[in-house]
């Protein structure tokens, strides 16, 4: 397998950063240095970049030039509908990203309605990623948020001993990406697929639901707690409630140890508690999470809402 490695910078003023970290809507996480020899990967320094990332309502914008010269990528630019392209290429990985800043596509089957902030295609694998804030354009440079590392790769982000932040990218990132998000597809094609067979509506999948989701599975591998109340979330409604006033509870369902997710969904409905979440009539929206804990277990969740 080859690999490339590509040191850029993607903060400068440390000081300045260090600051508005408590700020920042992403995860900083120390790990160890020493053991990034068992990883092939990718590095985005902070003290080598050629233009000045900045923090924004409590995001760091890096620019999106930086992750393709760190990938080793080709980098296009469409200046009639202002988007920007990386295709990178390796024995293992065929990606391309593209990050749309004017004319926006449609996100795909499951996002009705919905138009992408970024597509990523990993190995024919597509899935649409919708950013919190939108990307921008400054004196000619594209700049993105950082959170989709942490949120969408689950990039390792930490601050080393000089104070430097640093992100670090797997090509192996890049395929957990696409196998979560294929799994997720799945699992709502198999419930809308059993609603319809009991005379319901389908439900649409929701990005605050994916969201939520995402994080209920990282509590429940990183606690491991019975039952589906959160010590720091609380119940499934007052989790929801924490997020949005807008979307009403109507049904949550967990799981972990199942290996896909046809087996995962066939246990919720021979569940009669996660049958009545799958099966709420007053269901709309849908939104689902996976997470690999320890020993490759993965965590499940799914959440029903209504307006």
């Amino acid at each position: 397998m080859l690999y490339k490695k590509n040191i850029i910078k993607t903060l400068a003023a440390v000081i300045v950063i260090l600051m508005l970290l408590p700020l920042l809507n992403f995860t900083v996480s120390a790990f160890e240095w020493d053991n990034l020899e068992i990883y092939d990967t990718f590095t985005l320094y902070s003290e080598d970049c050629d233009v000045i990332p900045f923090v924004k309502n409590g995001h760091i914008m890096v620019p999106f030039r930086a992750l393709g010269n760190t990938l080793g990528a080709v980098i296009e630019w469409d200046d009639e509908s202002q988007t920007a392209r990386a295709i990178y290429k390796s024995n293992a990985l065929d990606l391309e990203i593209s990050v749309f800043t004017n004319k926006k596509p449609f996100a795909g089957q499951y996002w009705t309605g919905l138009r992408s902030d970024m597509n990523i295609t990993v190995n024919g694998i597509y899935f649409p990623v919708f950013f919190k804030i939108p990307a921008e354009i400054i004196k000619g440079r594209l700049f993105i948020p950082a959170n989709f590392f942490d949120e969408i790769l689950g990039a390792k982000i930490s601050i080393d001993e000089n104070s430097n932040i640093t992100i670090v990218i797997n090509e192996n990132d890049f395929f957990e990406a696409a196998r979560r998000e294929s799994e997720k597809v799945e699992i709502i094609r198999l419930v809308n697929e059993i609603r319809i067979e009991n005379g319901l509506r389908e439900l649409k999948r929701n990005i605050l639901l994916d969201e939520i989701c995402r994080l209920k599975s990282i509590d429940k591998a990183t606690f491991k707690y019975l039952g589906h109340k959160s010590e720091i979330y609380g119940t499934p409604a007052e989790m929801l409630g924490q997020f949005t006033e807008k979307l009403k509870f109507t049904g949550e369902c967990l799981g972990w140890g199942q290996k896909t997710s046809f087996d995962i969904v066939e246990g919720w409905v021979n569940s009669p508690g996660h049958r009545s979440a799958i099966l709420s009539e007053t269901a709309q929206y849908i939104g689902v999470g996976t997470v690999t804990g320890e020993n490759g277990i993965i965590y499940w969740s799914l959440f029903t809402a209504k307006i």
